[in-house]
C-alpha cells in the first residue's frame, strides 16, 4: 500500500537543506534529490513564491 503525506511549511529553506534535516530526523540518507529510510522515500522541492503557505501572525490561536 502506497501512502503520500505532503508538508508545507513557510520557513525559507531551500530543498537541499531540507532534505538533509529530514535525513538527520528519519534516520535515513540522502540519495540524489531525496531521502530514504527503509521503505521510505522523501522528496523535498521549493515552490513558487506564488504558491508558498502565509506565515502565522500573531493573531493565530494556539490549541492546547
Amino acid at each position: 500500500m502506497a501512502m503520500e503525506y505532503v508538508l508545507y511549511a513557510s520557513a525559507d529553506l531551500a530543498a537541499e537543506k531540507l532534505r538533509t534535516f529530514i535525513a538527520n530526523a528519519t534516520g535515513g540518507e540522502v540519495l540524489g534529490n531525496f531521502v530514504r529510510c527503509d521503505a521510505l522515500d522523501v522528496t523535498a522541492r521549493e515552490e513558487d513564491p506564488d504558491e508558498l503557505s502565509p506565515a502565522p501572525t500573531s493573531s493565530a490561536s494556539t490549541i492546547g
